[in-house]
């Protein structure tokens, strides 16, 4: 039974809805429960997929608790967005507003700090360079924060390389500006015999694509968790990939710009945050590098840099994790999920982050 829609509350009834899933008549407890506490998890993690539910951003008010259901099922279906570079690489997913201000804070990137961002890919095609590639498609950009007032970015991006003995990669870039030479980069290979490949079942130097997508669920998507943690006392432990669950090798960083690279970017200007393509300097318009796949269920948080604990969570053994577990690894977890409205977006914990559909197309068929 949930908690009722209007009148009177109980907290202790409250605590009884949340460990029992019956707010008038579980059995009660006489333990200390503290109304702040509830709205944080303490008791039981709060049910995203309840139509009502309360925040955990205080003040903690009795009323929110109004029509909270906790064993309410969740109804949203899951999909995913299909990327194909769109007219002049347009594809993309992208905040709807600045995030340095309230509530956009809790996406700030910021580079002297921790950051997890966790994605379902599928990817569909790569162009092998040269052949009739104008250069720019070499890339395939996943994620990409944006600081429209200093020019800093930062960008998760797929390379393919095409010298026998280098090894395809997923790449971290930091970067002064779109194309600067004043950069930090984590370079994973994913095809690397004496390593990576044994993880990813990417076979060596062909391009990751449908006919070589290496290890995937059933769907044919792959989960990844890319984990920034700048407290990290070796350059190379402080970006770190997890394929399907299982960590991969960081296997180079580089810095160019005087040997140094940007090593403190404080963004605190006007930021964007954008999905499904990535920044390529120094190119003449279109500038950006499109993903070509699907990407579905991601989930982003700041300040936190998962664990093997968290990324097995967010993992969940190979299928989607529901929404609770999500916002359970941290109250500022964002999680995007496709749900069967087409709309890109999700109000879990309160934040109110969106995203707008550039022209992606939605994919009801195709899920992680």
């Amino acid at each position: 039974m949930a908690v009722p829609g209007s009148g009177e509350l109980s907290l202790g009834k409250i605590r009884q809805e949340l460990q029992t899933a019956n707010y008038a008549g579980g059995p009660y407890t006489s333990a200390a429960t503290g109304l702040d506490p509830a709205e944080n998890g303490t008791y039981g993690t709060i049910n995203i997929c309840s139509a009502l539910y309360p925040l955990s951003p205080n003040p903690a008010s009795m009323s929110e608790w109004y029509g909270y259901d906790h064993d309410a099922p969740c109804t949203r279906a899951t999909a995913s967005f299909y990327f194909d570079g769109g007219v002049q690489d347009t594809d993309e997913l992208v905040s709807n507003g600045q995030v340095d201000g309230s509530p956009w804070d809790v996406l700030q990137a910021e580079i002297q700090n921790k950051w997890t961002l966790s994605m379902w890919v599928r990817i569909y095609r790569t162009f092998e360079p040269g052949a009739g590639d104008p250069g720019y498609q070499r890339y395939y950009g996943l994620w990409w924060m944006e600081d429209q007032d200093n020019g800093y970015v930062a960008t998760i991006q797929y390379a393919p390389q095409s010298t026998t003995g280098n090894y395809n990669e997923l790449q971290l870039i930091i970067a002064a500006s779109s194309g600067s030479t004043n950069f930090r980069s984590w370079n994973i290979e994913i095809d690397n015999p004496g390593g990576n490949s044994n993880i990813t079942g990417v076979q060596e130097n062909i391009n990751w694509s449908s006919s070589n997508s290496g290890s995937a669920n059933t769907r044919g998507f792959t989960h990844l968790v890319f984990v920034y943690d700048d407290t990290q006392t070796t350059n190379t432990d402080k970006f770190v990939v997890y394929w399907n669950g299982d960590l991969l090798d960081t296997n180079a960083y580089n810095t160019g710009g005087g040997g140094s690279g940007p090593s403190a970017i404080a963004y605190n200007g006007r930021q964007f945050a954008h999905f499904g393509i990535g920044p390529i300097g120094g190119l003449a318009s279109p500038w950006e590098a499109p993903w070509y796949g699907w990407i579905g269920w991601m989930s982003y948080c700041n300040n936190f840099a998962a664990d093997q604990t968290s990324v097995d969570t967010l993992y969940n053994s190979g299928t989607t994790p529901s929404q609770g577990n999500i916002t359970g690894l941290d109250p500022n977890m964002i999680h995007y999920e496709f749900g069967s409205n087409a709309d890109p977006q999700s109000d879990y914990n309160g934040v109110g982050a969106t995203l707008d559909v550039i022209t992606a197309t939605w994919d009801n068929s195709i899920f992680p």
